[in-house]
């Protein structure tokens, strides 16, 4: 995925989006935290073009954003998206912080020993080759993430999709609180998981009482076999 923004509600946000003389094709950018005329903002432009503009971040939450030019399944399903973080302006307790971006990729051979998107299973809802958190399969199964014990843990997820839904899950924990759509005026308690659709996000807040292994999967498994799955090692 693209880099995590952050900033805070209330904030005004000055957008400079740019495409690379360079390029193959027109791309846009759709911010989901912004209110604004998408054909105004959000309006495709050409290689070598530039759009500047503003947006007002009103409310908290963790949000996806994305190209959307036609065809946006296929931009997406290419990897132009990321997360854009507003904090309430209130401010969040002190708590180990992370960010997951869960997408899927749908892949074909390019005839040159590569891979390239395929859209037609991606439009047909074929299954994924790897769907994946943070752009690579099972990269933090292989690489687990360390974290304190007893220690509030905070995760930031963002479903880019295009087509996948989550089921979000920590193996050996219940969730304290689920923020929906990461907006603490969403606030839910005791969860097992937390349905995330794509083009959503939400938070989870969460303690490891014990020193352990405890793994974080998509709980649709079949997704979780495709990559979907990490590890935090608490001690």
């Amino acid at each position: 995925p693209g880099r995590t923004l952050r900033v805070v509600e209330g904030d005004t946000v000055n957008v400079t989006f740019r495409v690379d003389a360079a390029a193959n094709a027109h791309h846009s950018l759709d911010f989901h935290s912004s209110i604004t005329p998408p054909d105004k903002n959000y309006r495709t432009i050409k290689p070598g073009e530039e759009l500047t503009w503003s947006l007002e971040a009103k409310y908290p939450g963790t949000f996806m954003y994305h190209c959307g030019t036609p065809k946006i399944l296929m931009h997406i399903a290419s990897g132009l998206y990321g997360a854009m973080i507003v904090d309430p302006k209130e401010g969040w307790a002190p708590a180990q912080e992370f960010t997951l971006v869960q997408s899927e990729f749908y892949l074909k051979d390019d005839g040159n020993g590569a891979k390239m998107p395929d859209y037609e299973r991606m439009i047909g809802y074929g299954s994924m080759d790897y769907c994946v958190f943070n752009g690579y399969a099972n990269q933090y199964a292989e690489n687990p993430i360390s974290v304190e014990v007893k220690a509030p843990i905070r995760m930031f997820i963002v479903n880019a999709g295009p087509n996948v839904w989550s089921s979000f899950h920590v193996v050996g924990t219940i969730f304290d609180r689920v923020l929906v759509n990461g907006n603490p005026k969403n606030a839910l308690y005791g969860l097992q998981s937390i349905t995330i659709g794509p083009g959503d996000g939400a938070v989870v807040e969460f303690v490891l009482p014990e020193p352990g292994s405890y793994p974080f999967v998509n709980h649709a498994f079949g997704h979780a076999t495709h990559g979907a799955l990490g590890i935090f090692q608490a001690g």
